[in-house]
């Protein structure tokens, strides 16, 4: 059996799907949540760091 790892995007998806889900704010500094949130009016999403 070959080992299937996890990726980082694929840990991003399940954590957007849900914040979403949740209808949560998504709190990160991960540039790929901040281009999700200009295209989605589903996904809260605050930056902290800036």
């Amino acid at each position: 059996m070959a080992k299937t790892a996890i990726k980082k995007n694929d840990l991003d998806f399940l954590i957007l799907a849900t914040a979403i889900n949740h209808n949560a704010v998504l709190v990160s500094n991960d540039t790929i949540f901040s281009k999700i949130a200009e295209t989605s009016s589903n996904l809260k999403y605050e930056n902290w760091t800036k």
